[in-house]
């Protein structure tokens, strides 16, 4: 699994890469959101800390979801204010974790959880287009009889 590591502090983006290659995670990091997603299309899941350069608090989840809204976000911050925290689950967020707390082990599950969800939402929303599809013909062949 490949992830997008958005970390401004380059000490914290240091650990967390460490942790996270050395349970053979590939870790692609930037220090800000990016200018337009091209270049991040094959990370399966995004590593967020919430205040970085250009956007702080869950605005920034907000922004990140514009930019990739496909991919899986948890949110790794040192903020712990539960109403901040709650926001960012509003903007989308997958999961969020708090920093100095959560260990390589938190960090695995939660980024797994998040692309399992993913996954089974995608899933999910192929079988409602198959459901849809399928009640469209039958109610074509419906009328055509009439």
């Amino acid at each position: 699994m490949k992830i997008l590591l958005i970390e401004d502090s380059p000490t914290d983006a240091i650990l967390m890469s460490r942790q996270l290659r050395a349970v053979d995670i590939a870790v692609s990091h930037i220090n800000d959101l990016p200018a337009d997603s091209s270049e991040h299309h094959d990370c399966r899941v995004i590593l967020l800390d919430l205040n970085l350069l250009s956007s702080d608090g869950p605005d920034t989840v907000r922004k990140c979801r514009e930019l990739l809204p496909a991919t899986p976000i948890v949110v790794l911050t040192s903020v712990e204010a539960p109403r901040e925290l709650a926001e960012c689950i509003e903007h989308t967020a997958d999961s969020t974790l708090t920093k100095g707390t959560a260990d390589a082990r938190d960090i695995l599950t939660a980024l797994q959880a998040a692309v399992m969800r993913r996954i089974d939402l995608d899933d999910a929303m192929a079988d409602l287009g198959d459901l849809l599809s399928a009640m469209e013909d039958r109610t074509q062949r419906l009328l055509s009889t009439l």
